[in-house]
């Protein structure tokens, strides 16, 4: 279709995980990547530095091979740990634990090279000291409380080093910009004293509001995650009063089925006209009910449902959607309606699925696709291949759904006025059904919708994978 909007879309990348030890494991993880590229923007500065004082002799009093020295030492540490992130596996508490130190490590070694940066700096005579700071904030977002206080008292004493080293007298005196003001200060024990003691309450300070408030948000954080939990049993517990009650209700429809069918069969007698269309509306009725039975049983089941528990096997998408086709036409010839396969390019999509679970999703997208198509109208099937991925499409040209209501036409039992008024026997489950065979198969799923003119549904799957490269064959793995 040339129009219409975006409804939903899975990616499947995006797999709406809870709070759980895997979330911090990966929120621990996407921190310590940005902690990564911030101190190659260090490292990079440094390097300018260097290259200025270097080749323009600026700054005037700093030594160039210092702040080489800086970004090398940098640099290094810093490609030692970029693919400790990547390691990261699941919520396992050793590799949160091995996380956490090398974060300890780098930091402690961010210190050392601040320490020295701030000595080829001039010391007293520059701001550098205010990344000692940052480094402290930094590692609160990583670390407990005490530990991060740990961390500040080291990082507090390395901004102090090169001060008192210069004060001793075991490292040349460094002056910015070339002045005797620097000595002077250096060799004033009282100044170098008043000093040591600012920049220590300063920091502690400085610690202290960071930590209160890294504290108040793991608090939030915490509340939040009780919630959820909360949240997630109540959801469970209604799934499964939900089931029990579908389940109670199979037995006596399928009784009133039963007689029903007893009835008409003629067990006791020949049955007046009137009294056999009763209980033929009776039979109707009953299969719907049970029809809706069964389908919410079957979505409480796939919600329950977890990708890593389902069973994937290599399927080929065209067999299965021929076949589904076949089944729809059923339906669709008492219309009038014509089911096509426009599929372009012939060859075989294998991809890692369950048959039971694709046959539940390809059918109810057949069927809502000729349901809601007018009589005579035709439905298109196709398969669309990328190198990596196959794309499932299902075009109808009936009632389609107004913008307005097609955020909510993947919840379940929800249905449009239109739509009941085009089908009234539907169960509003179908498309509930199709997000979750979507979700437990990591593909995605997107709507275009016009009124008037039809909807479109695109289901997206990832192609079957061998020894961990794309293939197409029966023979990849899943």
């Amino acid at each position: 279709m040339n129009t219409g909007w975006r409804l939903f879309h899975i990616d499947p990348d995006e797999r709406g995980y809870a709070y759980d030890g895997a979330l911090r494991m990966r929120d621990l993880a996407s921190r310590m990547r940005w902690f990564l590229m911030l101190r190659w923007t260090w490292a990079s500065l440094c390097l300018l530095g260097a290259g200025l004082g270097r080749y323009l002799d600026f700054p005037a009093g700093a030594d160039y091979r210092l702040l080489l020295a800086a970004s090398v030492l940098l640099g290094a540490t810093n490609a030692l740990y970029m693919g400790l992130p990547r390691a990261v596996d699941g919520d396992s508490e050793r590799s949160e634990s091995r996380l956490r130190r090398a974060i300890l490590v780098q930091t402690g070694c961010d210190f050392l090279v601040l320490a020295l940066v701030g000595y080829a700096l001039g010391g007293i005579q520059s701001p550098v000291v205010l990344l000692f700071l940052a480094e402290i904030s930094l590692v609160t977002l990583f670390c407990t409380r005490l530990t991060s206080l740990a961390m500040a008292l080291v990082g507090i004493l390395c901004a102090l080093l090169p001060v008192w080293l210069e004060f001793l007298g075991w490292v040349p005196v460094v002056s910015l910009y070339d002045t005797g003001n620097k000595a002077i200060l250096a060799a004033d024990g009282r100044f170098v004293a008043g000093y040591s003691v600012l920049l220590l309450l300063c920091t502690l300070f400085f610690w202290y509001v960071v930590s209160e408030i890294t504290a108040s948000l793991r608090r939030r954080e915490n509340h939040l995650e009780q919630a959820y939990r909360k949240i997630s049993q109540l959801d469970a517990e209604k799934v499964k009063a939900m089931l029990y009650t579908a389940h109670e209700l199979k037995a006596p429809l399928a009784i009133i089925k039963n007689f029903v069918s007893t009835l008409r069969g003629g067990y006791c007698g020949e049955l007046p006209e009137k009294a056999d269309q009763v209980i033929g509306r009776i039979g109707e009725r009953s299969d719907l009910l049970m029809q809706k039975v069964v389908d919410i049983i079957h979505l409480s089941n796939l919600r329950t449902l977890v990708q890593p528990e389902l069973t994937l096997v290599p399927l080929e998408l065209g067999a299965l959607l021929k076949r589904e086709v076949d089944e729809v036409l059923q339906i669709a010839r008492a219309r009038g309606i014509e089911v096509l396969d426009v599929t372009e390019l012939r060859q075989d999509y294998w991809i890692c699925g369950s048959e039971a679970y694709l046959h539940t999703m390809i059918s109810n997208l057949l069927q809502n696709a000729v349901y809601y198509s007018h009589d005579g109208g035709r439905v298109e099937v196709a398969l669309i291949g990328r190198p990596d991925r196959v794309t499932l499409k299902v075009i109808d040209h009936g009632i389609g759904i107004d913008k307005a209501k097609q955020a909510d036409i993947f919840e379940e039992h929800f249905r449009t006025r239109e739509a009941v008024a085009h089908h009234p026997d539907g169960t509003g489950l179908g498309l509930p059904m199709v997000k979750e065979v979507a979700r437990i198969h990591r593909a995605s799923v997107e709507l275009e919708s016009e009124p008037g003119r039809g909807t479109e549904v695109s289901a997206t799957f990832a192609l079957a994978n061998r020894s961990g490269e794309l293939g197409h064959g029966k023979d990849s793995d899943c």
